[in-house]
């Protein structure tokens, strides 16, 4: 188990000491664009939704240009918007592969 340490000392909030979830997701379903997964169960179930082509879905569904959709998309990012991210690898997954979240705070 490694040691929890703090990356950020401007970060002012509790650990996270939540036991890693470490069972292997189940596939619940598929359409053309994307996938959805569970893993756990009751109120520990997490969902993973992996979608594939949705800033195209958005501009066909609202009239606005791909190309301004992108931008928009980027705009967290100009601002130095600041984001939660979580990586695990090797022994610390179950497919020994590289998983990682980034949440927009």
């Amino acid at each position: 188990m490694c040691p929890i340490t703090l990356v950020d000392s401007n970060c002012k909030d509790k650990i996270n000491t939540n036991e890693i979830l470490r069972k292997e997701s189940r596939f619940v379903n598929s359409v053309f664009n994307g996938k959805h997964f569970v893993v756990g169960q009751d109120y520990a179930k997490i969902n993973i939704v992996h979608v594939y082509g949705e800033l195209q879905a958005f501009a066909i569904g609202s009239d606005i240009l791909y190309e301004d959709i992108h931008r928009l998309n980027l705009f967290p990012e100009l601002i130095k918007a600041a984001c939660s991210v979580l990586e695990a690898w090797g022994e610390s997954t179950l497919s020994a592969t590289l998983l990682h979240l980034r949440s927009l705070d």
